[in-house]
């Protein structure tokens, strides 16, 4: 769901059109503000070509408007221009280095292209910045899982279900990891 004067997000597990957090961090234009809520409407609407349209034509006019170039990244994303998709979560992601929307994204894009280590390493700055966000802990484990680190990925689970006991996904790669050591 799409929340106005939000960045998308592109979830947790495996990246797909998403949820929401915060707009970015920084003070922007009140016409920036204007253009980007236009430009969200058409992004909630699932009106891809406009989306794409208004988020460029927003970042022509303001290019280090960092929640665009990340909701332009979604949309690239949910189009399958990954390679798109990627440039402008890499240029969100420098614009505003702390943003852990963009940076679970960004992490999630690195995946989908095969960049687990770099993957890893935007997880690891979320789980850092944002220490009590379960789902962090989890991509933090599936991604070392998929690096074949399986004591880092089993201390990613115990810290996920430690901040969400009842996490699904969490107890179920667990047991799955654990079923595997087994001999």
């Amino acid at each position: 769901m799409l929340a106005e004067g939000s960045q998308q997000d592109l979830g947790t597990v495996s990246p797909s059109l998403p949820d929401t957090t915060a707009q970015g961090s920084r003070n922007y234009p009140q016409e920036a503000r204007k253009l980007y809520a236009e430009a969200l409407k058409l992004v909630e609407a699932r009106k891809f070509e406009a989306s794409i349209a208004a988020l460029e034509a927003l970042l022509e006019a303001f290019p280090e408007y960092a929640p665009a170039h990340n909701d332009l990244a979604v949309v690239h994303f949910e189009t399958g221009n990954q390679s798109e998709a990627l440039r402008h979560l890499e240029r969100a992601s420098e614009l505003e280095p702390d943003n852990f929307n963009t940076l679970r994204n960004l992490g999630s894009v690195y995946l989908a292209v095969g960049r687990v280590e770099n993957a890893l390493t935007a997880y690891e700055r979320v789980a850092q910045g944002e220490p009590q966000d379960a789902d962090a802990w989890l991509m933090l484990a599936t991604t070392n899982c998929q690096l074949g680190r399986m004591g880092d990925a089993r201390k990613n689970l115990d810290r996920t279900l430690e901040i969400n006991p009842d996490h699904p996904a969490a107890s179920k790669l667990l047991e799955t990891i654990n079923r595997r050591a087994r001999p």
